[in-house]
């Protein structure tokens, strides 16, 4: 289950053990183990018990945590299944209400399958629509690529 942290809670001036960092956090010592060895949270070498200085692990937690976010683009939705974001599949776009200000947008992942949503206000409403049920531009070939001998094919999509 991936959580965010407070960078905050570490104090200055001081440097923690696996297990001070750990109960700080509600985490479990193994959890700041891996947090060591896969993702690079920084020790004081030759110390027995391992220590981590505040500043490295504060300085650490900002990065670790602001590579994990996603950020969507005004035509995709976060798919929690694949991992990111993602497209709509085409024709799968449905509103709901949520209450008096806010809107519910739903759609299915072009990549998984699985269901997506999003909440947006209604004054954004609009541009979020002509974003998300905007048809595909047809596929058209380079300019250097050689069709005299291509039968073109109708688009299903349009």
């Amino acid at each position: 289950m991936k959580r965010t942290y407070d960078p905050r809670k570490v104090k200055r001036h001081r440097s923690y053990t696996v297990q001070d960092l750990a109960e700080l956090y509600g985490v479990g010592p193994n959890t700041v183990r891996q947090w060591i060895k896969k993702h690079g949270l920084p020790v004081i070498e030759g110390t027995y018990p391992i220590l981590m200085h505040c500043e490295a692990i504060r300085s650490w937690m900002i990065e670790w945590q602001a590579a994990r976010k996603w950020t969507n683009g005004p035509d995709k939705m976060s798919c929690f299944s694949c991992g990111g974001p993602r497209r709509i599949k085409l024709g799968t776009f449905r509103i709901a209400e949520s209450n008096k200000a806010n809107l519910m947008l739903h759609g299915d992942c072009e990549t998984c399958g699985k269901p997506l949503n999003r909440a947006t206000s209604r004054a954004k409403l609009e541009a979020d629509r002509a974003n998300f049920t905007q048809k595909s531009q047809p596929h058209s070939a380079p300019p250097n690529a050689h069709n005299s001998n291509f039968k073109s094919l109708p688009n299903p999509l349009l």
